[in-house]
């Protein structure tokens, strides 16, 4: 595994809760449901703010692996007009195969400027 795989191990994700069902026409059953239907409102509760903070985690994971690509390819060698620029392409090229992808297109266009 190398270091990018590695990274995106880390990533974090929240489990959603189950909505429960209601299961019979008992009273009792609707006491049971409407116990439950409140236990899944706090759970749900709680699983929003683990999404957020999941996804507060998940992109400085994502800028981490960024910054590193960057700095590994030698992107910020080339002019700071053109950085931008040759990022967003590569990135463009590159990302629906994942970051290694974007790492070859980057390293293939900053050696075009040295």
């Amino acid at each position: 595994m190398n270091w990018i795989e590695e990274k995106l191990a880390e990533r974090k994700y929240a489990e959603k809760p189950v909505k429960p069902k209601m299961t019979g026409n008992t009273s009792e059953d609707a006491k049971k449901y409407a116990i439950d239907l409140e236990d899944y409102e706090f759970q749900m509760d709680v699983y929003r703010e683990l999404r957020v903070e999941c996804a507060a985690h998940n992109l400085a994971i994502e800028q981490e692996i960024e910054s590193r690509i960057k700095e590994d390819s030698g992107l910020n060698s080339i002019p700071e007009q053109y950085q931008d620029k040759v990022w967003s392409y590569a990135w463009s090229q590159g990302h629906s195969a994942g970051y290694h992808e974007v790492q070859n297109h980057l390293v293939n266009l900053v050696g075009i400027f040295l």
